[in-house]
């Protein structure tokens, strides 16, 4: 009723100061197409991607004869509830994400006058607890890579910096300083619809950033590099024809072997293990964030599995000062 009341106001309001714009008898399917459009230039390619896919394999088939201005929060809710049969709950929650983007857009444009899917609850994933290595878990993990060409760096810099796959094979030698002991983090590799396998600016400002080198990974970077005598713009890991890594290739290839060693980690968990064993021993969630290219937030909910440790930690370090 409150809302209803409010809306009525802004409605009057609009009206009378000529405002007023008619709802739109625009479909839903039309407008996601223009959605789209708009967003291309302001996303990465890949982002650009996994909205386009989940439009046009999921969103429209279901809703996209429906005009905009009818879509209802029941409509929505059926079709999540639909979507749960057959998809993983965090898959249909990017589908919600990409929906609810276009809708606020919608509204932004006067196409609707209230947003429906402000009153529809999205799905909840699970919280999956994730794996953390441990240091006899990453030695077995370097040892079994350590005669493969391909594989062993992408696995020895995402190990030892928390590196993204995409960052990883967008690396270059260029962008890695052994004097000061650094990796600069400027651009990612990987697949997308219009251009292929190309690099691209990271997925944002955060993800430009100084990763410093630990001693392992300084020594393993040195040695290849000694051996190669590479080219500055040359790409750190390549494949076996002398190309960037391609990373659902590394992600495949890596994912094989963990079963094979009885390990239940993915490539992308070697980020999650080395934020979580940072944050274990009391670094400052703001340090990993800047490391990882990450906001603290995402660092909180997602690495700090024991927030009393981190707190315990800091109270040691207090008392041994005092001591």
């Amino acid at each position: 009723m409150k809302e209803a009341r409010a809306t009525f106001a802004r409605l009057l309001l609009d009206m009378q100061q000529g405002t007023y714009t008619e709802p739109s008898k625009l479909m839903l399917g039309s407008f996601l197409g223009e959605w789209l459009a708009a967003r291309r230039p302001n996303i990465a390619p890949r982002t650009y991607d996994a909205y386009a896919n989940n439009v046009r394999n999921h969103i429209v088939p279901a809703l996209g004869d429906t005009l905009i201005r009818n879509l209802s929060p029941l409509q929505i809710q059926t079709f999540y509830t639909n979507m749960l049969k057959e998809l993983e709950p965090s898959t249909v929650l990017q589908i919600h994400r990409a929906l609810s983007s276009a809708l606020r857009y919608a509204l932004k444009l006067g196409h609707i006058v209230i947003n429906p899917i402000d009153r529809v609850t999205p799905p909840r994933p699970a919280r999956r607890i994730r794996y953390v290595l441990s240091d006899d878990d990453e030695e077995m993990i370097l040892k079994r890579f350590s005669k493969s060409r391909v594989m062993y760096l992408p696995v020895a810099i995402a190990l030892d910096t928390g590196m993204r796959i995409g960052e990883v094979a967008g690396l270059q030698w260029q962008d890695v300083d052994l004097v000061e002991g650094y990796i600069h983090v400027r651009q990612t590799y990987g697949y997308t619809s219009e251009h292929g396998y190309c690099a691209s600016v990271p997925k944002s400002r955060n993800s430009v950033r100084h990763i410093a080198i630990p001693k392992r990974l300084h020594a393993t970077l040195s040695s290849f590099r000694e051996r190669r005598r590479p080219a500055g713009d040359d790409y750190v890991c390549i494949n076996m024809k002398g190309r960037p890594v391609k990373p659902t290739d590394v992600s495949t290839r890596f994912t094989v072997v963990m079963r094979e060693l009885g390990l239940d980690v993915k490539f992308h968990g070697l980020r999650h293990s080395h934020a979580s064993k940072l944050c274990a021993k009391g670094v400052s969630p703001a340090l990993v964030a800047e490391r990882l290219g990450d906001a603290i937030q995402t660092v909180m909910s997602t690495y700090v599995h024991n927030p009393h440790g981190l707190q315990k930690y800091m109270i040691d370090k207090l008392d041994e000062e005092r001591d």
